[in-house]
């Protein structure tokens, strides 16, 4: 059970990381 739980972590992680790095690129954008 905690393999999976660390594996759904790592994978929600990776997509937070995602999201944040495009935020951060659209504010470079349009600045």
């Amino acid at each position: 059970v905690q393999q999976a739980t660390d594996a759904i972590n790592r994978k929600h992680r990776r997509i937070l990381q995602y999201h944040t790095a495009e935020e951060l690129f659209k504010q470079y954008i349009s600045s």
